[in-house]
C-alpha cells in the first residue's frame, strides 16, 4: 500500500514554525516525564440520556494514518464509563480521514484510531502502527481529529470532567496544561480536535512542531523502535 506523495494540503514551515520547533526541542530535551492522570471506571448507570443521530467527519494525523487504519468510537456515559457499545469503521484515504453515521445515546465519545502513518521525518511509511486518541462531547454533526495533542489531552480532560468540571472549562484547562508541557501559551487555541497537521493556521503549526519534535525525540532515544518509544513518551508526559 503506497502513501500518496502529492500532499497539496501541506504547506512548508515558516520561520515562526521553526522557532516553535526549537522551543519545543529545548523543553523536551530536559523533560523527565511522569505518570498521566488516570481514573477508575465505575458501573453506575448515568440515566437521563437521549438518542442523538450522530455524524462524525474526522482525521487521524501523526503524519496522516493510512487507508484502512482502524477506527473505534466508544460512547461514554455522563460519568465517563463505557456504555458497552463500540462502533467500528476505517480510514478512507491516505490523508487519515474517516466518517461515521449512527445513533448514539451518550453525552461523550472516545475515538481511537490505529494504523501505520506517513512519517514526516523520513517521508516514508512507518514500520509500526500507532494508536491516537481523541475525546469529544456529542453533537449531531462533529468534526473530530485525533493527533498527538489530543492523545496527550484525553486522560486529563476526562479526569477534570469526572471531578465535576463542565466540559468547556475542562477543555480549556486541559489544553493549557498540555501546551505548558511544550512551553507554548494557549492563547486563541480552543480545541486540539480542530488542528490540521497539513493546515496553515498558527495552531496547525503548533501541532506539526509537536509531532516533529516528539517523533525526533523518540527516534533519538530508540532508533530501532521509535514508535514504541513514542507511545511510551505519550504515556509518561
Amino acid at each position: 500500500m503506497k502513501i500518496i506523495q502529492n500532499r497539496s494540503k501541506k504547506s512548508p514551515m515558516n520561520h515562526r514554525n521553526l522557532v516553535r520547533i526549537l522551543s519545543l526541542s529545548i523543553f523536551l530535551s530536559a523533560c523527565g516525564g511522569g505518570g498521566g492522570d488516570t481514573t477508575a471506571s465505575t458501573s453506575d448507570d448515568a440515566g437521563g440520556s437521549t438518542t442523538t443521530s450522530l455524524s462524525i467527519s474526522g482525521a487521524a494525523q501523526k503524519g496522516p494514518l493510512i487507508l484502512e487504519s482502524t477506527v473505534q468510537i466508544q460512547p461514554l456515559d455522563i460519568r465517563l464509563n463505557p456504555t458497552g457499545q463500540i462502533f467500528s469503521t476505517q480510514v478512507i484515504n491516505d490523508f487519515g480521514e474517516f466518517n461515521f453515521s449512527g445513533e448514539i445515546t451518550s453525552p461523550y465519545v472516545e475515538i481511537v484510531v490505529e494504523g501505520f502513518f506517513f512519517d514526516e521525518l523520513t517521508s516514508e511509511l512507518s514500520r509500526s502502527k500507532i494508536a491516537l486518541r481523541s475525546f469529544a462531547e456529542v453533537s449531531s454533526k462533529m468534526d473530530v481529529k485525533a493527533n498527538l495533542l489530543t492523545t496527550l489531552q484525553v486522560n486529563r480532560l476526562k479526569h477534570l470532567i469526572k471531578n465535576g468540571a463542565p466540559f468547556e472549562e475542562a477543555q480549556s484547562q486541559s489544553i493549557s496544561e498540555v501546551l505548558a508541557l511544550f512551553n507554548i501559551p494557549s492563547t486563541d487555541i480552543s480545541e486540539f480536535t480542530a488542528m490540521d497537521i497539513a493546515g496553515s493556521a498558527d495552531s496547525d503549526a503548533i501541532l506539526l512542531a509537536a509531532s516533529v519534535i516528539l517523533m525526533q525525540m523518540a527516534t533519538d532515544m530508540s532508533p530501532n523502535s521509535p514508535i514504541a518509544k513514542l507511545t511510551q513518551i505519550l504515556a509518561q508526559m
